[in-house]
This record gives C-alpha cells, sequence and structure tokens, in this order.
C-alpha cells in the first residue's frame, strides 16, 4: 500500500472528533503522517518476526491471496472490467 502510493483516508469529521473526546478524552486521532509511519513500523517488526517463526517451526508453508476492493470513480481496485 505505501510502495503504491494509495491514499490513505483519515478522520475528518469535526463532529467525529468532538465527540470521540467526549468518549476518551485521551485518544488522539492520528494523522496521514502518522498512520504511514506506523504501519512501516508495523510491517518492519512483523515481518522479521514471522521470518523467524518460519525458520524456526514450518516445514511447509501454502499461500492464499484474498482481493479486497473499493469502490472508487475508478471503479474497483485491482479489478479491470471486461
Amino acid at each position: 500500500m505505501l510502495l503504491t502510493n494509495q491514499p490513505l483516508s483519515t478522520v475528518t469529521n469535526l463532529i467525529y472528533k468532538e465527540k470521540m473526546a467526549q468518549f476518551d478524552p485521551s485518544f488522539v486521532i492520528p494523522g496521514e503522517k502518522k498512520i504511514r509511519t506506523i504501519i512501516v513500523k508495523s510491517y518492519k517488526y512483523n515481518n522479521q518476526n514471522l521470518r523467524n517463526i518460519l525458520n524456526k517451526t514450518a516445514i511447509m508453508i501454502s499461500l492464499i491471496t484474498n482481493f479486497w476492493s473499493s469502490k472508487t470513480k475508478h471503479r474497483y481496485i485491482g479489478i479491470t472490467a471486461i
């Protein structure tokens, strides 16, 4: 996601932010830069941990993919209309 420059959506609705502040004043809604930083750190951490676990325990690995799409004005991400 970060390498393809797909947009990240952050909360900008003022009413939502106000309600969240009422429910939990200590909660801070992260901005786009913070979200990107969190994703990169999480990827690096989990990628290495997963490699370590697989190297120690895996005999065989099967990879399965699942298409997720989001309808935008450009049709569905990852799906081409024929």
